[in-house]
């Protein structure tokens, strides 16, 4: 069976699920490509960093490597490995990949990565980190 089809990928602090099936994303960073998260300081960890991905179709189970890349496409953190099931084809659906805690080692381009066992890349998005003016924190 297909791997789904990733249409989009919002980045944020964090996930919570909600009774119905619904999710709320709290602190978000954006839609990649185009996110840029101001760090004040590289020496703290994010608490936790998501990958909100917007599904459609696919079926099957899967084994999924996840990788953040820095900008030499070396692993900037230890890739997480993770089983999804895709129950029904033809439905448009949500992926929250959470890493916790993440220290990355300086500003730059970065990429999130998924893979299946078979080594191959299913989908590949960027985004930067930027270090932020302390004397501006209030408005990062």
């Amino acid at each position: 069976m297909p791997f789904p089809s990733i249409r989009a990928c919002l980045i944020c602090e964090d996930v919570r699920q909600e009774l119905g099936g619904k999710m709320s994303l709290m602190g978000l960073f954006g839609m990649s490509p185009h996110v840029e998260i101001v760090v004040q300081n590289f020496e703290q960890s994010f608490l936790r960093l998501f990958f909100v991905l917007i599904t459609e179709g696919g079926q099957g189970h899967f084994q999924l490597s996840t990788r953040l890349l820095d900008s030499n496409g070396r692993d900037a953190i230890t890739p997480l490995q993770s089983p999804i099931d895709i129950a029904e084809r033809n439905r448009t659906g949500v992926l929250a990949l959470g890493f916790g805690p993440v220290k990355f080692p300086g500003p730059g381009e970065y990429r999130l990565v998924l893979e299946t066992t078979t080594g191959s890349t299913q989908y590949e998005t960027s985004f930067r980190l930027s270090r932020g003016d302390p004397s501006q924190a209030d408005r990062l």
